[in-house]
């Protein structure tokens, strides 16, 4: 009787083992990359349709929006140098989409909307700051 309690018990430990060490593997997902943009973020499915680049052209240049699963974004926009050359610089923040108030904010330069539209391809915003509305394609698509 012993011997099949001591047999049972360490059939048990076993199992709890393979178990354990089953669990602990599956937590390592490699794809949880916040800024790949189908990582595991946390934002819910209105806030995901704004991860990616975005771009807008005007007569002074192309402006872009990479909004990151991480909350972070980077804006870039057209410059010219003193030796009148075209350049694009770069200003990095976070962002955050609010799905009850339709407000997209950022921190950078107090680039915020009230979100008039938004689809896989494209987005439309009413600038907090001064009322102007704006459309950004998605890079990518046509």
């Amino acid at each position: 009787m012993y011997k099949m309690l001591k047999k049972n018990f360490i059939s048990l430990m076993a199992i709890i083992m393979v178990t354990v060490t089953f669990v602990g593997f599956a937590s390592c997902d490699s794809s949880s990359d916040d800024d790949d943009e189908g990582g595991k973020s946390g934002l819910d499915k209105k806030s995901q349709m704004f991860v990616g680049s975005w771009y807008n052209t005007t007569k002074v240049g192309t402006y872009t929006w990479d909004f990151k699963a991480s909350g972070k974004c980077e804006y870039y926009y057209p410059s010219t140098t003193a030796a009148g050359k075209k350049t694009s610089l770069v200003k990095s923040g976070t962002w955050q989409y609010n799905s009850k108030s339709a407000t997209l904010t950022t921190t950078v330069d107090n680039f915020n909307w009230y979100i008039l539209n938004i689809s896989k391809d494209s987005w439309t915003g009413s600038s907090l700051k001064n009322g102007s509305t704006t459309t950004w394609k998605r890079s990518g698509s046509k």
